[in-house]
């Protein structure tokens, strides 16, 4: 019998899309994989979207239906897939277990280890996206074997706790860009998020309604909503008479950024690796609920001089405006925050967590004979390299 393993993510991309594609180097390459996702409704068309493309005979997924809700109803459905999980062990005994945080990785994961305690051996993996531990991965860390790391900066991690730096896994068509600049146009490319931000979408559109004649003849705006302020946005724009690509939801995000000069964004992972990934400026606006960890992913990229970070409560439209006004009258800074956002890109994200499952399997690997997962001519960055950003 081949390997197989079981992921949980939640249904947010900044889950979904690096379980996704590690998934996918997996099962392209052999191993078994059953993927399990909390289904989320204002993202579930884009994710199908998603899933289309990643589609593999190796590659089973499965939707949970775990919507947010009182914390009776949370109670009821952690508890109810808890003992769908310990069913699911008992019958297929996958040889690691892999979570990446959210709520939905608590059962599942605390059903391995029940087994686990049983006799049953098998790897249990966690992988952190953000720069602090999510509060799921926080409880997880001391219990499973090992946790995989997107920034080196990732705080409350105990001393007993075996990690290792994978970096963020993003999708397979990024690749660093190398970019002309059209100093006839400004270009800014506006996200909040898979999920959307309402916040966001107001904030630029408060901002955009101040724009000069000059500046109506030069910027142009790549705007995508969520589901939530489509129209609005599209609307507004139209009505003021300011040029706009509106979309809800995008699968191929690559193309969007290679067409922009700056990035105008909520602080998720996924967003900040490709934004480095991309190398382009930008202004973060974190999200300010959460456990605030997307400030702590903001601060990073504030620090290293590649982006700046507006907190939504200080945030403004005047405020959002001056800032890039500065950034279009001065194409220099403009290419040295895109260059030290390119210094904390890491290469091979998906290839070294990957190879992390895999070495953590049950049965562990005879030494010298494990499968490489990493791309075998790849030139590895240097340690001291990964996410530079002093």
């Amino acid at each position: 019998m081949g390997l197989n393993a079981l992921f949980i993510t939640e249904g947010t991309g900044g889950h979904f899309l690096p379980a996704l594609e590690t998934a996918k180097l997996l099962a392209d390459k052999g191993i078994g994989v059953d993927f399990w996702y909390a289904g989320r409704s204002s993202t579930e068309t884009w994710m199908q979207q998603i899933l289309q493309e990643y589609a593999s005979e190796n590659l089973r997924v499965k939707r949970l239906n775990f919507p947010a809700g009182n914390v009776f109803r949370q109670l009821g459905q952690a508890m109810g897939l808890w003992v769908s999980s310990l069913k699911y062990f008992r019958t297929v005994q996958p040889n690691a277990v892999v979570g990446f945080g959210g709520r939905v990785s608590l059962p599942v994961l605390g059903a391995a280890l029940r087994h686990r305690a049983g006799g049953n051996r098998m790897g249990l993996v966690v992988h952190e996206q953000n720069a602090e531990l999510g509060r799921a991965n926080r409880l997880l860390s001391r219990w499973v074997d090992h946790v995989a790391l997107s920034f080196p900066l990732t705080t409350q991690l105990s001393k007993q706790v075996t990690f290792s730096y994978t970096g963020m896994p993003i999708r397979s068509q990024f690749k660093p860009l190398v970019k002309a600049h059209n100093l006839d146009a400004y270009t800014l490319l506006i996200l909040g998020g898979s999920q959307g931000s309402r916040s966001v979408n107001r904030l630029v559109l408060d901002a955009a309604k101040q724009l000069n004649d000059e500046q109506k003849k030069r910027w142009r705006f790549i705007h995508v909503t969520g589901s939530l302020d489509y129209a609005l946005v599209q609307k507004s724009y139209q009505e003021n008479g300011i040029q706009a690509e509106v979309h809800q939801h995008v699968s191929s995000m690559e193309t969007l950024y290679a067409k922009s000069d700056i990035v105008v964004s909520r602080a998720g992972a996924s967003t900040l690796a490709e934004v480095a990934c991309s190398g382009l400026p930008a202004i973060f606006i974190p999200y300010p609920f959460a456990g605030a960890h997307q400030e702590a992913n903001a601060r990073i990229f504030e620090k290293a001089g590649a982006a700046f970070m507006l907190k939504e409560r200080q945030s403004s439209p005047r405020r959002l405006l001056k800032i890039l006004t500065l950034l279009d009258q001065d194409v220099q800074h403009r290419l040295y925050m895109g260059s030290r956002a390119k210094e904390s890109h890491m290469p091979h994200a998906v290839e070294r967590l990957a190879q992390v499952i895999l070495d953590h399997r049950y049965p562990r690997p005879v030494p010298g004979t494990a499968q490489s997962w990493t791309e075998q001519d790849a030139e590895q960055p240097k340690e001291n390299l990964v996410y530079e950003l002093d």
